[in-house]
């Protein structure tokens, strides 16, 4: 796991760009957290505001050595909205949002029988 794999992302800045979650196993895991970037506000990342998001990750990394995953409770984020794992649950957000997967220490497990595992697509409109 890469430090910046710790904290919540995005997926584009672009505003026409959806991103699709469908949860597959029928087992318990962790959802997914929608979040804002505590210290600056940002819930989602535009053309406008990226570079200023960038330097805040940069700093966050820079200040801290925890390589555990991200939770609902983070020291530089906090949890808008979570959405739990649930078999077929679709999820359909703005690309631009940022978000993390909720990973459980029992989702770390690369079996698709028993592990977290996802199908994940986006779409681009006009």
């Amino acid at each position: 796991m890469l430090p910046q794999q710790t904290l919540p992302h995005f997926d584009t800045n672009d505003p026409n760009s959806l991103a699709v979650v469908h949860y597959l196993n029928t087992t318990e895991h962790g959802g997914t957290g929608f979040y804002r970037h505590t210290r600056s506000g940002i819930e989602r990342v535009t053309k406008s505001n990226e570079q200023a998001y960038g330097t805040e990750v940069t700093r966050i990394l820079a200040s801290s050595d925890t390589r555990q995953y991200c939770t609902t409770a983070h020291q530089a984020y906090t949890c808008i909205h979570e959405i739990p794992y649930k078999q077929n649950r679709l999820l359909l957000y703005p690309g631009n949002t940022l978000h993390s997967a909720l990973i459980m220490d029992k989702d770390i497990n690369v079996d698709q029988i028993t592990g977290r595992l996802t199908a994940n697509t986006f779409i681009k409109f006009c």
